[in-house]
């Protein structure tokens, strides 16, 4: 995973790191807990957490999560990419734009698992990622022109 975000760094495709203000953070907060009353779900409660600040390892069983996690301070982001970029670069994504058809299934087939030369740590590529800062108010008057 840390490789792919290396990539899709070099290749322009991620746009930087958000993360709500104090000013709207109780504001995030409550349409969370909204959004998990109404549902379960693992990531929802782990971005809470860390949103939160209840850094550090815990256990959860939300949905499908049943496990200790630890959580980090980089969970409290969003990492936006641009979609239409990040799947020009997947194989994947091509085939499925090709149709769900055989060039699918054939990609999936023929994928490669690469080795890793020196394995990347998550954390330190996140906290990395985590310099570029999104400006979410860029594309909120994006939305009202």
């Amino acid at each position: 995973m840390a490789d792919n975000l290396i990539e899709l760094n070099e290749s322009g495709a991620y746009l930087g790191s958000y993360k709500p203000s104090q000013k709207t953070l109780s504001e995030v907060i409550s349409a969370i807990n909204y959004l998990l009353s109404r549902e379960k779900s693992a990531m929802l409660t782990l971005y809470r957490d860390a949103l939160l600040g209840k850094l550090g390892t815990r256990r959860y069983d939300v949905a499908y999560l049943h496990a200790e996690v630890c959580i980090k301070n980089y969970h409290g982001y969003l990492f936006v990419f641009n979609a239409s970029r990040v799947c020009e670069l997947s194989r994947l994504c091509q085939a499925a734009k090709e149709g769900w058809s055989p060039a699918l299934k054939r990609v999936i087939r023929h994928r490669k698992i690469r080795k890793l030369k020196d394995k990347r740590s998550l954390d330190r590529v996140a906290e990395y990622l985590l310099k570029k800062k999104f400006d979410l108010s860029r594309v909120t008057k994006d939305l009202y022109r």
